[in-house]
């Protein structure tokens, strides 16, 4: 029974060893396999496939926002055309349509009325022509335009850019199509720091940068509403010209003390409502362009803009003389108001034929307006140009 045992112990000895041995075995394989080439290059492999993956990924998604690219490009000349510049007059047809309808009249007299209505049109799209299809954007302070409106003013340079090659090639449908001139008028110096001189030299820096000016032009800034005077405060204008033309241009901004800069300040609707009138009769504006009633950040120089735009709007009406204002969307829920480039998908679901979606993902242009006022390009402004949805897209409605 004891031998047994001991040859039983033996062979337990014998094969703990044998298992000690292929496990030191295997651990020198391991080792030596670790620092050979062939498993090195396996290791660098595996980085290569994941670097691949994600290669992939981000390309996928810079083509899809290529493509959304190629999709604006094709339809912004159909939007600012039909929406901004001819809306007006579809609706004019419909409504006499409509009105003919109910009315029971005869065909004949339909037709007729339809004719006329059509001369009519033809002559008021010639008159804008011949105003060479000016735009007015009014914004409350220096740097708005950059942080708000630069969708707006790329979609409106592209669709001059489009005009022009267009001309170029003699294409007999844009052949008298003239460009669209693009008019600033801010509100305010942004004085509420006491460096109002400097945002106005920033504001010229933007307004070249986003081709509002040319690099030989300036803004014009209207001092207590009967001063004006050149960037470098050097040239005063005679009272003639002051009465006149003292707001023509393509950049105008306001000093007044009825509308000082300040989150505590209550501007004077009449003052807006008048300047912004002068503003458009001496520059023949068409089209203007503002914010909302919730005036982007609930900012309240922002919404009196608004608010003096709407006294303009019933001034209008009452003249029989109608400027088409148009309101940018402020988007109360903070994802889509931060979701930067994707908005655009968001917006298009969400839009109809009574909103104008303009969108461009030409960040860099934003980011150097921006940059261009250097007094307020701080980190959370730098954040907000990089999130913001309004750097890649515009939203806009047609104030009834």
């Amino acid at each position: 029974m004891s031998d047994n045992n001991n040859n039983l112990i033996n062979k337990l000895q014998d094969l703990t060893q044998q298992i000690i041995s292929i496990s030191s075995t295997l651990k020198s394989q391991r080792e030596s396999s670790l620092s050979s080439p062939l498993h090195y290059n396996f290791f660098n492999l595996q980085n290569l496939f994941i670097f691949i993956k994600f290669l992939f990924i981000f390309f996928n998604l810079f083509f899809f926002i290529f493509l959304i690219y190629l999709q604006k490009r094709k339809v912004v000349k159909e939007t600012i055309e039909m929406k901004i510049f001819n809306k007006t007059e579809e609706q004019l047809i419909k409504e006499q349509l409509e009105e003919n309808d109910n009315t029971n009249t005869e065909l004949t007299q339909q037709q007729d009325a339809n004719n006329n209505l059509k001369e009519e049109n033809e002559q008021k799209e010639l008159k804008e022509e011949d105003n060479e299809r000016n735009v007015g954007i009014v914004i409350a302070h220096p740097d708005d335009e950059a942080m708000f409106f630069t969708p707006l003013i790329q979609s409106l340079n592209e669709m001059n850019n489009n005009l022009n090659n267009l001309n170029t090639h003699n294409t007999d449908s844009f052949k008298n199509k003239k460009n669209i001139k693009i008019h600033l008028l801010c509100l305010s110096s942004g004085n509420a720091n006491g460096i109002g001189k400097e945002r106005i030299f920033e504001l010229e820096k933007s307004c070249k940068i986003l081709n509002i000016l040319n690099q030989n032009e300036h803004v014009k800034v209207i001092l207590n509403n009967n001063t004006l005077i050149n960037k470098d405060n050097l040239i005063n204008n005679n009272n003639t010209l002051i009465n006149k033309e003292r707001m023509k241009g393509n950049c105008i901004i306001i000093e007044d003390e009825e509308l000082l800069d300040g989150m505590d300040k209550i501007w004077n609707l009449d003052k807006i409502s008048w300047l912004v009138e002068e503003f458009v009769e001496q520059n023949k504006i068409t089209k203007i362009f503002t914010f909302d009633k919730f005036g982007i950040s609930n900012h309240p120089n922002h919404i009196a803009t608004f608010n003096g735009i709407i006294k303009f709007k019933l001034k209008t009406l009452q003249k029989q003389n109608q400027i088409d204002c148009y309101q940018l969307i402020t988007n109360n829920n903070i994802f889509r108001k931060y979701s930067s480039i994707f908005e655009f998908v968001t917006s298009l679901h969400f839009n109809n034929e009574n909103t104008i979606t303009l969108f461009t993902p030409q960040f860099l242009k934003s980011w150097k307006a921006m940059k261009a006022h250097e007094s307020q390009f701080v980190w959370f402004r730098k954040l907000f140009i990089l999130f913001s949805t309004y750097t890649y897209v515009n939203t806009f409605t047609k104030i009834e």
